[in-house]
């Protein structure tokens, strides 16, 4: 007997992704949908994993995730899925993770074995293994998603291990033979109906790490109906209430959703009044409210629509709060002296400020960030000498508005990829709800960074003379970076390589593969507000010179990244820079000053910039190992006459794309000098020396734009006037003699002994818009060997053709055709894009095969899966997948390329033979 088998999971997937993008009418084979196979196996991989089942126990084995699970609603890609002959499985040692609905329906399973290197186990794994009867979760497991073993009806015996967190949503939901569970320390929430319907559950241990009990997580248990109410840290997190409740003073918050039973509740009396509140749909809409005006009780009627009455008496702060600005008149860090244990849970709002974003006030808010050179007297709390830091920098003085936040659920984790480092970093959104607290602070007259410089420097009235006086002023007094306490230094990659600059103005850099991880802020740094590089300075004055007249307007120098252009009345002037010396690296021996806030806390601009400056003038040892090292010598050495190099392609000013290209590089001069810029880990950047490249200029057939890199598809017509690299090209080689002589006119040239002939040698030409003709620029030829040979040729003492030689026309450039390959890859250079050790011969012969799009040798699903990723916007292709992918060479990569390769693809599969 045979049985339909449906295509590999990713050829399914990319089949039905891809609907969106074929022309209507567009068909496919039913080899697409249909291939034949033999019966199911009892054995095979899974991703990485091999499985097999031996009687009636599935062993699964291998390193890594289980393999990727594309199924729908409980049908899952696991081999094993629904199996009703497996009664135990065996999870190997290794595998990290339990895909979704990987045993969904195996109503026999009976017994588990988990290994300690199990990290995940996700959404509905276990749902309705309805014999399943005990479950150890490993130590190590990190991460238990929804509804994981909900229908689990023989289960009885549940370990969980302190390295979770949560307790997910519906995790054990309807498990009705549970009789008691143990929540170990370190749980800090169990979420709605994760204990629903287990109606045997009589016993439950919890711990104080507890903070919330989300609706109906133990709906229907006999445990609920014995404890009504439930409060751990004076966090009251059930209430099984009737009637006219009372919430006493020494509770300080109520979960979210601890009243959403309470069919039967008339009112609840809060007595605390900075009890924080639960949402909006915790409490019954019918339930009166009481509680003292002023107070989260009150705010909580207000905000929700709610009855509301007030009890007698006034409510003042439970703390009092002193603010110091730390580098006065500037408004972005401050000390607050109190005696408030949580900092998170105030901050100051500057209802009318004249900084106030568009989001909201402007306020000044705890920041958690730890600084190296701060004296903390509790490093997990971060407070400092009975204190906390506060930032902000939308405030401008004068009278701040107390605030308290009374959101009572906790704060939920989010991450954000850092395209920097590579790495994705976490941080916690609290979601805030604020309440002002009738009681204020006053500061000074404080200002921002635009509106400090201006009113320092801007005195004049007149525009360019205000705007000079802050370019001057600013300059002055701007740095280009701080320093920081380095950490370890890690070789995160296996070679040095090479990138382009997103500048024009700039070329390579050498990458280095060292980086350091666990770097630490130092407060001096964050402190200072003037730190800005050749982008954020012309960016500042570009804010300067709109604030100073609306009307004006700026636009980026085409040239000079570091340069803006401002315009007025018809009058344009250019500003930027960036500020003066270096940060660095130090270590934490090289503290030169510490940040008590003990006595002043406030410090001068004038001694932090002091202070960053002795920072970046300190000695500190080179720990980068350089055996290996690249330089630009090598490079130069590599390239000899002239080469193409395949480097890394940098996409922003903020990160190194992921794609390669391809530069042309020569070595112009015999000088071996190089001017170059170092880098972080031993990297650097080459500004100009004796390593000559192609920039907006026509080489080897093709063009190559201004930021290094080949373009193709370009033609002449599209770059007309750019510069000219020409191999092998017949330059005059000519020796003679000069004299000089003086009369009334001047002094007059004279040669003799002239010998002629030609050499030939890598020329670069430059477009001379005056003259309308190509030259050879000082690298190829010295400007005064040039204007010997004009004048010879005038005087008839060489024959003209050596003079047509370095002067070229557009006409005699197009019979060049210096556009010959724009379309064709570079065949043949040297890597330095990291993928191999720097200067490896590459050789693309063969390479950019039609249609072989991952150039893996093959043409298969795979390369509609990778084209198919590139038109929907989800992936990049290199230069080289991007000529395969034109698949009928019409210089446009669309759904007819798709369809091509898809159609090549399922012939193959129609051709193979069926079992």
């Amino acid at each position: 007997m045979k049985y339909y088998k449906r295509l590999p999971a990713a050829c399914t997937a990319v089949l039905l992704g891809m609907q969106c993008l074929f022309p209507a009418g567009a068909a496919l084979s039913d080899a697409c949908i249909r291939i034949f196979a033999e019966e199911p196996a009892s054995s095979g991989t899974w991703g990485n994993l091999s499985w097999s089942i031996e009687g009636d126990t599935l062993y699964v084995s291998g390193e890594g995730e289980m393999g990727e699970d594309t199924g729908s609603y409980s049908a899952s890609d696991a081999p094993w899925n629904s199996n009703d002959t497996i009664v135990s499985a065996i999870i190997g040692e290794g595998i990290t993770n339990i895909r979704t609905w990987a045993f969904y329906g195996c109503s026999n399973l009976r017994s588990v074995s988990l290994p300690e290197s199990l990290k995940t186990i996700q959404f509905d794994a276990f749902e309705d293994c309805t014999a399943l009867e005990s479950i150890v979760l490993p130590a190590g497991l990190e991460t238990l998603e929804s509804w994981a073993f909900e229908g689990c009806t023989a289960l009885s015996s549940v370990t969980i291990p302190g390295t979770l967190d949560s307790i997910p949503d519906g995790t054990f939901r309807n498990c009705t033979s549970l009789t008691e569970i143990v929540i170990p320390e370190g749980i800090t929430s169990i979420g709605s109906d994760a204990f629903s319907g287990c109606t045997s559950l009589s016993s439950v241990t919890l711990p104080d790490s507890l903070t919330t009990i989300y609706s109906d997580a133990f709906a229907g248990t006999p445990w609920l109906a014995e404890n009504p109410l439930l409060i751990r840290n004076g966090t009251l997190l059930l209430a099984d209430a009737s009637g006219d409740f009372v919430v006493p003073a020494d509770i300080s918050a109520v979960s979210d959703y601890a009243f959403g039973r309470c069919e039967t509740l008339t009112s609840i009396t809060f007595e605390n009044p900075f009890c924080k509140l639960p949402n909006e749909y915790s409490i019954p809409e019918s339930v009166v409210i009481r509680g003292y005006n002023n107070s989260t009780a009150s705010y909580y009627a207000s905000t929700y629509g709610r009855t509301f009455e007030a009890l007698e008496g006034e409510v003042t702060p439970q703390y009092t709060y002193e603010v110091t600005p730390l580098l006065p008149p500037f408004n972005e860090y401050f000390y607050v002296k109190t005696e408030d244990p949580d900092p998170w849970s105030f901050r100051f709002v500057d209802k009318d400020s004249a900084y106030a974003s568009e989001d909201g006030d402007g306020s000044i808010a705890f920041t958690d960030t730890v600084f190296a050179d701060v004296v903390y007297e509790n490093p997990e709390t971060l407070r400092v000498s009975g204190g906390y830091l506060f930032a902000g920098s939308n405030t401008d003085g004068g009278e701040l508005s107390l605030q308290m936040d009374i959101q009572s659920e906790p704060p939920e984790q989010r991450s954000v990829y850092n395209l920097s480092t590579g790495e994705t970093e976490y941080y916690y959104e609290r979601n805030s709800i604020w309440m002002d607290l009738n009681a204020s602070v006053t500061l000074p007259r404080l200002y921002s960074e635009t509106d400090y410089l201006i009113t320092t420097y801007a005195t004049t009235g007149d525009f360019f003379t205000d705007l000079d006086a802050v370019q001057s002023g600013f300059s002055d007094i701007c740095l280009y970076s701080g320093s920081y306490i380095r950490g370890s230094l890690e070789r995160k990659a296996d070679q040095w390589s090479v990138s382009n600059s997103p500048h024009t103005d700039q070329t390579f850099y050498i990458q280095s593969p060292y980086s350091r991880s666990e770097n630490r802020k130092l407060f001096a740094s964050a402190l200072y507000p003037y730190r800005y590089d050749s982008i954020g300075f012309p960016s500042m004055m570009s804010r300067i010179a709109k604030m100073l007249n609306s009307e004006a307007t700026v636009a980026w120098s085409e040239d000079l990244h570091y340069i803006v252009n401002v315009t007025l009345d018809g009058t344009t002037k250019s500003y930027g820079g960036q500020g003066t010396g270096k940060g660095q690296g130090i270590q934490e021996s090289d503290l030169l000053h510490t940040f008590t806030f003990a006595d002043d806390a406030s410090i001068t601009i004038d001694q932090c910039r002091q202070l960053l400056q002795d920072y970046a003038a300190l000695e500190v040892p080179d720990d980068v190992p350089r055996e290996d090292m690249l330089t630009w010598e090598q490079i130069t050495e590599t390239a000899g006459d002239g080469a193409w190099a395949k480097i890394r392609g940098i996409a922003s000013i903020f990160s190194i794309g992921s794609y390669t290209g391809y530069a042309y590089l020569y070595k112009q001069d015999d000088r071996n000098s190089f001017f170059d810029d170092p880098l972080e880990g031993g990297g650097s950047l080459y500004w100009s020396g004796s390593l000559g490249y192609a920039s907006d200029a026509w080489v080897d057939g093709r063009y190559v734009d201004a930021n290094e890199l080949y373009i193709p598809g370009e033609v002449f017509d599209d770059h007309p006037e750019s510069d000219l690299i020409l191999l092998n090209y017949p330059m005059p080689d000519l020796t003679y003699k000069t004299s000089y002589s003086y009369t009334d006119g001047g002094y007059s040239v004279s040669y003799s002994d002239i010998q002629t002939g030609e050499k030939n040698a890598n020329v670069r030409f430059v477009y001379d818009s005056d003259e309308q003709i190509w030259k050879p620029d000082y690298s190829s030829m010295a400007t005064s060997v040039y204007e010997d040979i004009i004048n010879m040729t005038d005087a008839g003492q060489i024959d003209a053709v050596y003079l047509d030689r370095i002067q070229l026309t557009a006409e005699e450039v197009r019979a060049m055709q210096v556009d010959a390959n724009t379309n064709k890859l570079p065949e043949r250079g040297y890597l330095y894009d990291g993928s191999a050790a720097p200067g490896t011969p590459f050789d693309n012969t063969g390479v950019g095969v039609c249609g072989d799009i991952n150039l893996d040798g093959a043409i298969d699903i795979m390369d509609v899966i990778s084209l198919n990723k590139f038109l929907l916007g989800s992936a990049h292709l290199s230069i080289p997948a991007k000529t395969a992918a034109d698949t009928d060479a019409n210089s446009t990569i669309d759904t007819t390329d798709v369809l091509n390769i898809l159609k090549y693809v399922v012939e193959l599969v129609d051709s193979l033979p069926v079992a």
